[in-house]
Order: C-alpha cells, then structure tokens, then sequence
C-alpha cells in the first residue's frame, strides 16, 4: 500500500537486512550501557521486540537496505539478543522529509537530549532543509517539524551560526515555499515601535540576530528598584546551587510567557554560569527579582 511522505505503515523487518553502518539520523553522543542491557533484558523476553512501548521506525534507503530512524537503542538490542525479525514504522519520503521524524521522538520521550544533542539535531535539520541555492527554511519551519517553540529553534540557530557549524543564508523560506530575504538586525528599535514596546514577531520568520525575548513593562517597578539598589553593594559570586536554582525560577517565569521553553535550561544554565564568573555583582543584584517571581 502506497503512502504519503511521513506516513508509516507496519514492516515487519529482518534484522540482517538493518543497515548498522547507516547512522544518518543517530544523534545521541553517546549511549547508557545501563539503558542497553535493560533493552536488551526486555527484548529477550518478547519477540519482535513487542515488549516495548512503541516500535522503532525505520527508512527505505537508496541502497534497499533499513536505515533506523527511532529507535536505536531498541534495534541494537535486538542485535545483541539474536533475533531474526522485529516490528517497526516504516515511514516514506526523502531524507529531508523524515529526518525531523528521527528526532521528534526523541525529544518527547525517553532519555532526555543534551543541549549540545539537541544544537547538533537541529544543525541537521536545517541543513537537510536547506536548498542548492543555500536558502534555508525559516525558524518557524523547523520548529513545527520538530514539535519545539520558534524561540527555541531560532535560539540555536543563532549559536550555530556564530560558532560556524552553520552558514548563515541571506535567503529563506516560509512554510508555504515562498524566498524572501533575510532579515539582519539593526543597532535601534525596528521601524514603527513605539517606545516601551516589544517588536511583535511576524508569523512565519524572525530577523536573523534578532533579540530573542524583550522584557519591558512586563517587569514590575519595584523589582527594577531593588535591582538598583542591590548594584550598590558588592556580592560575592553565587553558589553553583544559586545559579541552577536561579535558571529553574527564570525559566519557569519566561515559559508561562510563553518567551523560552524547558528545554532551554541547560543553555540557559550555561550561560548564568559564564556571567557568573564575570558580573556576580549583577547576578547577585537579580536574585531578589528571581525569588519574587518564584
């Protein structure tokens, strides 16, 4: 039966037909042998690995072979036990097209992903997406492919792009296939914002640099005022216990704004541990703020 790009079917698939040297769409750094040999206890009690919770999905690749999408861990525990055959997803398309299914999952369920499994996931996606003429897709593109906030995708876009593991694209392209130009930041406000007032975001793509979230009059006076008062003195940097705690109260705060999303912490504690190190003052100063909106 034929399907659409993205739809799967049930395959029942032959273990010596998996390509294990296909790791394409593999994007964990590295695997837990304690999560392998529990899959593989769970594996050799059910056949076709029917003791898990769902399948892996697999991909016809050019060569006839299967390449694992999801699943990975599944499959080589399958290989350990010695079975013949197992279940699994079998999805259609290009490798464009199915590489956001590889990684969708993962950042679902199971074991959670680093920031820097997740910066390398989306590197991929955006350079599968991105076309011979070296036009990109846009944020919010990627975003819906990967079920995460355009915030977020254009958060490691930006890192990407600055630590030169991706080309910046002059060009981009919507949801609906349209290029346009891409938008470079400006050093003042964007043409027609009035003062106090955050840029609204277009629905489709966002300047390139653009700032990632404006916090303005949604921060109370008086927290602004012990802010200040708080400069005046001279703190000692915070504890690595202050600083996570720090990041749990900030990124619970923005995510009801709907500004950052959770998987956005361990950048998000990276980078109060960076300013740690060199404006304590000014972190130390927030902290009131922090504990107010907590």
């Amino acid at each position: 039966m034929k399907t659409k790009s993205g739809e799967s079917t049930v395959a029942l698939v032959k273990t010596a037909d998996v390509d294990v040297n296909d790791n394409r769409f593999w994007i964990r750094h590295q695997v837990d042998p304690t999560v392998l040999k529990d899959y593989e206890e769970i594996a050799g009690r059910e056949p076709r690995l029917n003791g898990f919770d769902a399948w892996p999905t697999v991909w016809k690749n050019e060569r006839g072979s299967w390449t694992v999408l999801d699943g990975h861990i599944r499959v080589q525990a399958a290989l350990n036990k010695g079975l013949a055959e197992f279940h699994a997803h079998e999805v259609t398309g290009t490798e464009a097209e199915v590489l956001p299914l590889a990684i969708r999952p993962n950042l679902s369920h199971g074991v959670p992903l680093s920031y820097d499994e997740r910066l390398d996931a989306c590197c991929k996606v955006f350079k599968a997406m991105t076309d011979s003429e070296g036009v990109r897709p846009s944020d919010l593109t990627v975003a819906e492919a990967l079920g995460l906030r355009e915030s977020s995708v254009r958060n490691y876009r930006l890192k990407l792009e600055s630590g030169g593991k991706l080309q910046a694209s002059t060009k981009v392209a919507g949801k609906d296939g349209k290029k346009q130009a891409a938008k470079k930041a400006t050093g003042g406000k964007p043409k027609g914002q009035r003062k106090g007032k955050a840029a609204s975001p277009s629905s489709d793509e966002t300047a390139t640099g653009e700032s990632q979230a404006a916090v303005s009059e949604d921060v109370p006076s008086q927290s602004v005022a012990l802010v200040q008062d708080q400069a005046d003195t001279e703190p000692a940097p915070m504890t690595d216990a202050e600083v996570l705690r720090a990041a749990l109260i900030l990124i619970s705060t923005l995510d009801g704004k709907g500004w950052v999303d959770r998987s956005d912490r361990d950048e998000l504690v990276k980078l109060l541990h960076d300013l740690n190190q060199v404006v304590p003052r000014a972190l130390k100063a927030v902290q009131p703020v922090l504990a107010a909106a907590a």
